[in-house]
């Protein structure tokens, strides 16, 4: 079987997984807690419906000039609603009461402005005709790290996963690190055709959904009055941490 066959069976599978776990976020009302990852959701199946109707119009046309521009800015709106899904992750829910803690409330900001910052100098000096590959695949891998920080902090502050946290938590962390490996083959054969690479890229996003789907399709038990409340010693020690940050940034102030 080739590739380009594997690749297309591996989408239209995901395809289908979201339809199903928009089915579940539907039957248990979960677009109330997860809005924004819901909201992801949906787009991406219409974000596919998009891109192959611009595909099929592009082979009438013997041009690949609208499916380049359908995928590319469909892409980029699928990444912002992407690290939104994430920002109601960890600051809506893991982190819901850190925003006494100051510097926990400038943590993901700070982290969308250095995103952006490097993905527009690397798009700055992208080759002509590369930008929006270079851009993607630069935002995919700084994605990959941030995603690999706070995993770390939700385990540094002692914070418990919950089984629909988790579930999304890890199938973007797969994903994203199946993107910065596909980005850093891709840029190793200068962006040209890589079928072979998009086959295993397409898998792991399959994979993905079915972890999202299993991951929704149980309950979790939420305590009353529970959800998103953090430990006061937490919080303390998080104060303490931030205490001891700015006596670092400021030590003339120390001094004095």
């Amino acid at each position: 079987m080739s590739a380009v066959k594997i690749s297309e069976i591996a989408g239209w599978l995901a395809v289908l997984l979201l339809a199903m776990i928009v089915a579940v976020f539907l039957w248990r009302k979960l677009y109330r807690r997860f809005p924004l990852f819901f909201g992801y959701v949906v787009l991406t199946e219409l974000v596919t419906v998009v891109r192959f109707v611009a595909f099929r119009v592009s082979q009438q046309l013997h041009s690949d000039r609208l499916y380049y521009y359908a995928y590319w800015t469909s892409d980029v709106v699928l990444t912002v609603f992407a690290f939104l899904a994430l920002y109601e992750l960890f600051i809506g829910n893991l982190f819901a009461r850190f925003h006494k803690v100051r510097v926990y409330r400038f943590l993901f900001p700070l982290a969308a402005i250095l995103m952006l910052g490097f993905t527009g100098v690397a798009a700055l000096y992208a080759p002509k005709g590369s930008v929006f590959p270079v851009a993607a695949r630069t935002y995919d891998l700084l994605r990959a790290l941030v995603l690999m920080f706070f995993g770390l902090l939700v385990l540094f502050m002692g914070r418990e996963w919950k089984r629909h946290e988790f579930a999304i938590a890890l199938g973007f962390g797969i994903y994203a690190s199946a993107l910065s490996a596909y980005a850093a083959y891709s840029t190793k054969k200068h962006y040209g055709p890589t079928p072979r690479a998009y086959a295993l890229l397409s898998i792991a996003y399959a994979v993905v959904c079915l972890i999202w789907l299993v991951g929704f399709w149980g309950s979790e038990k939420l305590e009353p009055n529970s959800e998103g409340m953090a430990d006061p010693e937490l919080l303390n020690e998080a104060k303490k941490w931030e205490g001891a940050l700015k006596g670092w940034l400021s030590p003339t102030k120390k001094r004095q």
